[in-house]
């Protein structure tokens, strides 16, 4: 009985490498075998790329490096101009006069002492031409009409509401703006009365103390 327990107690046996596997390893790892030559090519050519991967990426961060260092050079140097020469200061004051301009100072074209007479050429023109400058006429009496009477003394006529209206580049000042820009339309078309309506507005009402913006 105890023998058979030792015998129990035992390992199993392993099993016995075959020959051929043994005859095998010996084949593939002998120095003259082709294939052992083809596994030995392998090696070295992936201990070749691996190096060559190893120095490009080596080489890469070194021009990283010296793009950096180049950059925070460049920075680092500043250019300071040379100071500008000051100009002598003015200790006199430079007067500014400025004419007043007055409607009884200007010279009308009708009076002798204009450079250049301007003759009429209504003569010479034809039906069709009279026919249009009568018509642009009207139509520059027809808004002048209109803003005298809706909007007199305001910058502006809306004309679908019919009202004047005063809050546009100049602010809410009522300075005659339409008036100031067509006295010399009126005058240019022969609307006398219309001219001398505006220009005693103007005489009267005009004035830049109201105004809050600059023009």
């Amino acid at each position: 009985p105890r023998r058979a327990a030792v015998i129990d107690a035992q390992p199993p046996p392993q099993p016995a490498v075959p020959v051929q596997y043994n005859l095998a390893s010996l084949y593939l790892c002998h120095p003259h075998n082709s294939m052992y030559k083809r596994m030995m090519a392998l090696r070295f050519c992936s201990v070749v790329i691996v190096l060559v991967f190893v120095l490009v990426v080596a080489h890469s961060y070194r021009l990283l490096d010296s793009e950096q260092t180049l950059e925070v050079s460049s920075e680092a140097v500043v250019l300071v101009p040379e100071p500008l020469a000051q100009l002598p200061a003015l200790s006199v004051p430079v007067p500014v006069s400025v004419p007043s301009a007055r409607y009884s100072t200007i010279v009308d074209l009708s009076s002798p002492l204009q450079w250049y007479q301007i003759n009429d050429t209504t003569a010479n023109l034809d039906a069709e031409t009279i026919y249009r400058r009568n018509f642009v006429k009207q139509m520059m009496k027809h808004s002048w009409d209109n803003y005298v009477r809706y909007a007199w003394g305001k910058n502006e006529l809306r004309p679908v509401s019919k009202r004047g209206h005063s809050g546009s580049i100049f602010g809410s000042a009522s300075l005659g703006a339409t008036i100031m820009d067509g006295l010399d339309t009126l005058y240019i078309m022969g609307l006398m009365d219309e001219f001398k309506q505006g220009r005693d507005w103007i005489a009267d009402n005009y004035s830049l103390d109201q105004l809050s913006v600059d023009l």
